[in-house]
């Protein structure tokens, strides 16, 4: 968020060869699929040495989680930056942007104390979506064995506990949901925390967004 946020705001406030710039670098990072990014990621930095007892050096897993963060940091800023570069382009043509600019305010003063404030459509719904996605991504990792634990260990994760009923989804012929206390409640807690999530986006928009309050001013057009 921080990083889309300061790089869309400079890309729909300066504009030309800078926002061409910036915005290019966005599309090249959209190419690249995060998926595939965390597993090449992990693959070059996931694993670490460690020495047996014979002096024997193998590689084990190692900060893959610092790796994940890390990586879906560096692949999940553009949506930020082009949803507030959309929203800097259509506010900066407005009359208090050419007022602010006319009487001498400075780019710091204009980004932040009038741009900011004035271009969040839409960002919290972002937000919120993002960090379900977020949960839900780093279970799938899990899952299919991407991340794994330390040796011996079970941890609380959703993806482990997963991985570890699928032998379990389907039970005998003659009950097929025998077993679905493995896998049925963590599957409705992942479903509850991502619906969670959004709808805590939509309420955050209609209150923070000046336009959605009850009250607010509307322009009526006469025919």
């Amino acid at each position: 968020l921080l990083i889309g946020a300061v790089l869309g705001l400079i890309s729909g406030h300066y504009g030309g060869w800078l926002d061409a710039a910036l915005m290019r670098i966005t599309d090249s990072f959209m190419a690249f699929p995060v998926i595939a990014a965390v597993m090449v990621m992990i693959a070059l930095f996931g694993r670490g040495l460690s020495a047996m007892p014979s002096d024997t050096m193998f590689l084990v897993p190692s900060r893959q989680e610092q790796v994940i963060i890390f990586t879906l940091v560096a692949f999940g800023w553009m949506a930020y930056a082009r949803l507030l570069r959309g929203n800097v382009l259509a506010e900066r043509e407005k009359d208090y942007m050419q007022a602010a600019q006319s009487i001498g305010a400075g780019n710091r003063r204009v980004i932040f104390r009038h741009l900011l404030p004035n271009v969040t459509q839409g960002l919290f719904v972002l937000v919120a979506s993002d960090i379900g996605a977020v949960v839900v991504l780093l279970t799938m990792f899990t899952f299919i064995g991407l991340v794994r634990p330390a040796m011996g260990t079970m941890e609380a994760d959703w993806g482990q506990m997963l991985s570890v009923s699928r032998d379990w989804i389907i039970g005998s012929p003659a009950n097929v949901f025998e077993h679905w206390y493995t896998y049925v409640p963590v599957s409705v807690a992942i479903l509850l925390f991502s619906i969670g999530w959004n709808l805590i986006g939509d309420g955050l928009r209609d209150v923070m967004d000046p336009r959605l309050r009850k009250g607010s001013p509307t322009l009526k057009v006469s025919k």
